[in-house]
């Protein structure tokens, strides 16, 4: 593709002029200075064919020009030549043609775009991110975590469309949940729809509810107008976020993802009478997510709550758990609450098959 293309270029011209302006560029961009390729900062005595050359490298790597297949679900760039694509019913490996450091100078220039610091002092970054038209949710590892390998790019396609309550459970019964302004936790693995499921349920809300969203990375949509949006940074994290909401009057309070020491938080905007929150939390089961949430609460907790007192306080605010696989809701659990570790809950999934068994359908 277009790496022999340029290596082709190369062998007819001078290398050591094209690599004298590449590292003109790359010296730049490791100040932190972000380049378009109509700034490039060309050598006097260069020859036009040589700049066009140049132009033509730096924009296939300023618009990250490696992705071919556009009908995924996520793709892992574990090398530039070892990318492996994750679709809804298959997985596939391909490879792009590019060097390990042209690779890593476009996951610079990503950075870049977005004001985002990525490097050894911060390895790890996720973000939203604009590719050919298409959003996706970035996130990077720095190479500098692992001597084994180069950068990995983890890329996750973002669609703007929402499905039909239908495709993933029975809607009536979804419709009823988010109407009777039940407190929801829809949990599953990486991938299994929970977002989806979730953007769904909100578009049925009333348009008259002050939705207050809070996420670190743009997933959510807005199903209305009547949103406010918060987006965490370095400075703000979602635990300062869900300290500020119970000040913003929300009708509905939605919490992109549970993970660290925002939990807390929100458990308590459910505990003061709160209703109508949702939030997802990764787990393998819908009792698994209840666990996991109480363990969670403890873990970041700034007081040293016991598990059985915490898990009582889960499983009383929270009403309903949606387990998901595959897109689809496989499980959903009614909570009770707790005795010591034990967990009282039905399973409605079950109870709902057993009734549309008995007439028939």
């Amino acid at each position: 593709m277009a790496c022999r293309l340029y290596k082709s270029y190369e062998a007819k011209m001078n290398f050591d002029q094209i690599e004298k302006q590449k590292t003109l560029i790359k010296n730049k961009i490791a100040k932190g200075v972000l380049l378009s390729p109509r700034e490039i900062p060309f050598e006097d005595e260069l020859s036009q064919e040589l700049k066009s050359y140049i132009k033509a490298w730096y924009q296939r790597v300023y618009d990250f020009d490696f992705i071919d297949v556009e009908s995924f679900e996520e793709q892992i760039f574990h090398s530039p030549d070892h990318i492996q694509i994750n679709a809804s019913d298959k997985r596939l490996f391909d490879g792009v043609d590019s060097t390990q450091e042209d690779f890593q100078l476009a996951l610079e220039l990503m950075c870049l775009k977005k004001s985002i610091k990525w490097n050894t002092s911060s390895p790890f970054v996720s973000f939203d991110i604009k590719i050919k038209s298409r959003q996706y949710r970035a996130t990077l590892l720095h190479h500098s975590l692992c001597k084994e390998h180069g950068s990995k790019l983890f890329l996750r396609s973002q669609s703007n469309d929402v499905f039909p309550l239908k495709g993933f459970y029975d809607q009536n019964f979804l419709k009823n949940m988010v109407a009777s302004r039940k407190n929801v936790l829809i949990c599953g693995p990486t991938g299994s729809g929970k977002t989806s499921l979730l953007n769904s349920m909100l578009n049925s809300t009333s348009s008259e509810d002050h939705l207050l969203v809070l996420e670190d990375t743009y997933e959510i949509l807005s199903p209305h107008e009547n949103t406010t949006r918060l987006l965490a940074k370095e400075e703000n994290d979602l635990k300062d976020f869900m300290s500020y909401a119970m000040r913003m009057s929300p009708d509905r309070i939605v919490l992109g993802e549970l993970r660290s020491k925002e939990v807390e938080s929100f458990l308590l905007a459910m505990n003061s009478g709160h209703r109508g929150l949702m939030s997802t939390v990764h787990a393998n089961s819908a009792a698994d997510a209840v666990s996991r949430v109480a363990l969670l609460t403890r873990l970041y907790s700034q007081n040293a709550l016991d598990y059985s007192l915490v898990l009582k306080l889960v499983a009383q605010n929270i009403d309903y758990v949606l387990y998901m696989e595959n897109k689809k809701v496989v499980e959903v659990i009614e909570l009770f609450g707790s005795e010591a570790d034990q967990l009282f809950y039905e399973r409605l999934d079950k109870k709902m098959a057993a009734q549309k068994a008995a007439i028939g359908f």
